[in-house]
């Protein structure tokens, strides 16, 4: 959460139309677990922001879908 509180200190939702959260091989699977959880923090602020997640190059076999 200390993340997104950053992020929103320089750029807040309310101001903004789109977000994207994005992530390479580990950071790939962070996009899919938390990608619907990051979603609802920024739509409680801003119901109109549209919010993508770009998963580059995370394979994980073994993770359940």
């Amino acid at each position: 959460m200390a993340h997104l509180n950053f992020i929103f200190s320089l750029m807040p939702p309310e101001l903004t139309d789109t977000f994207m959260v994005t992530g390479c091989s580990a950071g790939g699977l962070a996009v899919m677990t938390w990608l619907d959880t990051i979603a609802g923090i920024i739509h409680a602020r801003n119901p109109a922001v549209k919010v993508f997640g770009l998963a580059d190059s995370g394979f994980f076999v073994d993770y359940p879908a």
